[in-house]
């Protein structure tokens, strides 16, 4: 049994009234003086990862350390590639037995509740929604907390940054970042530059073992443009040379522009290490090697990594790996894809272990499925999915679990799978937990699927869905009423995935929620969510109509909102793999009619300002 999954607090004179709601329906109430009681735990040692040694980081390694041993905070900043990660694992390492916490981010890029989330379950050992910043700031306060925070890619704006730091006061951090968010006055921040010709020449002989000669000395200055100095693709050029050396007949090296090098790379290798590349870009997600083989099916996929590493081909990202974006590019254009169906027969099994698989892996392969028009698959995984996500407190990958099972349920004519998702017992527990906008989403839920429409000739059971929709709204209102009082009038207009729709449309006509146009045609269909979250799918304007879900996650009220977006190739043949992120900011006009959109990142050569309009 998993338990404190959810905690509320109810503000009530000078304290709060805290609620505890247990997986199994029970509820605890205790009046807490002035917050929410957090017990900190023993703050573990970092354990840095072994790597080999840097190559014209030393400098800048030791200033790092410096900074951090006198509890200045540091953000180094760079392009993707250039070396940041192992820059500051270096640091780690060289910082002996200091306590702290690293974190990475975990198939979704870092918010700033999402911080806050995982770092109350650190220190606290607490599972906490959402946790409320002024409250969090107090118990952080009364805890005297002092430890190292590290933060991989962690690409929070500067507002956003400045109260992270804000709620730590007692800690120093370590951040690794795009570009520069960290004010002077706050921390040191350093960027990280791509490596000079000798350093980058120092890094490949070293791999190789022996100096560049013949072609490949009179072709080093070409090979070092196009590498541009990022150490992840010089690391794909040493393992271009390494496979030239031992193909057949090939006595020289010819040198090739950086896509074919990756081409051929992809192409040499086995067959189970293929698969695993492809189910990489498939699901856009990371892979610990334990689940190679559930996801494409081979059971000897589990010791590709090693193969796939030397490659240069996909990167360590803590205990999981990840595709590099070049990888990625070359994985998208060749246009194989996992089947959906083989991933989830593999993952099914891994449900019941004591360590099951990430619930947004579960998410990836299920929108698969959804989208290779597998219903009954869909909501076959989806009941397996959703309590696991629960009781991992991942509430908002739950609920969009549920409005994908319960549309595939719909479909599918699977009548046991629909009364699961519908029924109030499993629903019970979140509706008393941690959020108002939790009910507000189950509310919606429920509208969506009162306007389902089944094929003919069920239109009985269209009309029982239709009963048991508005039965599950009714729920979801009076749960608002009678928990949270004079709040639930506003928060019944919330929703939160990019499946449901608003039951209710809210006043301000500056509102995100709805549908939106490019100028290329391409259409985006907005959600709103719990704490001003809104989240989009995309659907391609070109004649392909590509499908991609959940491309886009913003934060912000009042007309501007700030977040993520995922970055495509450009047109193609067949319907593109995202191939990195951007971040995106949207200005909507005081009509609510337009707006004006501003994309940036690395990974895009398009990004610019454009108008949106709004779809009727």
């Amino acid at each position: 049994m998993v338990r404190d999954v959810f905690r509320s607090q109810v503000a009530v004179g000078d304290g709060n009234v805290q609620i505890k709601v247990d997986v199994d329906g029970s509820t605890q109430f205790g009046h807490v003086q002035g917050g929410v009681a957090l017990q900190v735990r023993d703050v573990p040692v970092l354990t840095p990862r072994a790597r080999r040694d840097l190559v014209g980081r030393d400098a800048l390694v030791e200033q790092v350390s410096w900074d951090l041993y006198r509890q200045t905070s540091v953000q180094l900043f760079g392009a993707p590639g250039v070396g940041r990660t192992a820059v500051a694992e270096a640091v780690l390492r060289q910082l002996a037995a200091v306590r702290g916490v690293e974190l990475r981010p975990q198939n979704q890029p870092h918010t700033l509740e999402s911080l806050y989330r995982r770092l109350v379950h650190v220190f606290f050992g607490e599972i906490w929604y959402q946790p409320e910043e002024a409250v969090l700031r107090l118990e952080v306060a009364r805890a005297d907390l002092h430890a190292l925070i590290v933060i991989m890619d962690c690409d929070l704006d500067h507002e956003d940054l400045s109260r992270l730091l804000g709620s730590f006061p007692g800690c120093t951090f370590l951040l690794t970042s795009r570009r520069q968010t960290l004010s002077d006055d706050i921390g040191a921040v350093y960027e990280v530059d791509p490596l000079t010709p000798g350093q980058a020449r120092e890094l490949v002989t070293r791999e190789l073992r022996s100096d560049l000669a013949g072609l490949q000395n009179l072709q080093w200055t070409e090979a070092y443009r196009l590498a541009g100095g990022q150490v992840q693709r010089l690391m794909e050029h040493v393992a271009f040379i390494k496979r030239a050396a031992i193909r057949p007949g090939h006595t020289d090296l010819q040198l090739a522009p950086l896509k074919e090098q990756v081409a051929i790379l992809v192409a040499g290798l086995s067959e189970p290490a293929r698969q695993v590349l492809i189910a990489m870009a498939t699901f856009g997600i990371t892979l610990t090697p334990a689940l190679f083989g559930a996801v494409t099916g081979l059971p000897g996929a589990a010791r590709a990594a090693g193969e796939l590493v030397a490659a240069g081909l996909i990167k360590e990202e803590g205990d999981a790996f990840s595709i590099t974006l070049d990888a990625a590019q070359v994985v998208a254009e060749g246009g194989e894809r996992t089947d959906p169906k083989v991933a989830a027969d593999g993952l099914m099994p891994l449900l019941e272990a004591s360590d099951p698989p990430d619930p947004h892996l579960l998410l990836a392969v299920a929108r698969a499925l959804r989208d290779a028009g597998n219903d009954a698959y869909t909501s076959w995984l989806t009941r397996a999915a959703a309590p696991l996500a629960l009781a991992a407190g991942e509430v908002e990958v739950w609920i969009r679990l549920v409005a994908l099972g319960a549309q595939a349920a719909s479909k599918s004519r699977r009548k046991l799978d629909l009364e699961f998702f519908l029924n109030e017992q499993h629903t019970s527990s979140l509706l008393r937990g941690d959020t108002v906008a939790a009910a507000a989403a189950l509310a919606a839920l429920g509208e969506l699927l009162s306007h389902q429409h089944a094929p003919a000739p069920a239109a009985t059971r269209t009309a029982r869905h239709g009963q048991q929709g508005r039965r599950l709204i009714r729920h979801g209102r009076r749960a608002l009423s009678v928990r949270h009082g004079a709040v639930a009038a506003v928060a019944i207009m919330a929703v939160t995935t990019g499946l449901v729709v608003a039951t209710r449309p809210g006043p301000p006509t500056r509102q995100l929620a709805g549908t939106w146009t490019n100028s290329a045609g391409d259409t985006y269909h907005f959600a709103a969510g719990a704490s001003n979250t809104y989240t989009a799918s995309q659907v391609m304007g070109s004649s392909l109509h590509c499908y991609n879900a959940n491309d886009i996650t913003v934060t912000g009220n009042d007309g501007r909102y700030k977040g993520s977006i995922k970055l495509y190739p450009g047109r193609a043949s067949s319907c593109p793999v995202s191939i990195g992120s951007g971040t995106i900011t949207i200005v909507v006009a005081a009509n609510g009619a337009s707006a004006q959109v501003t994309t940036a990142g690395n990974d895009c050569d398009d990004c610019s300002t454009e108008p949106w309009n709004r779809t009727p």
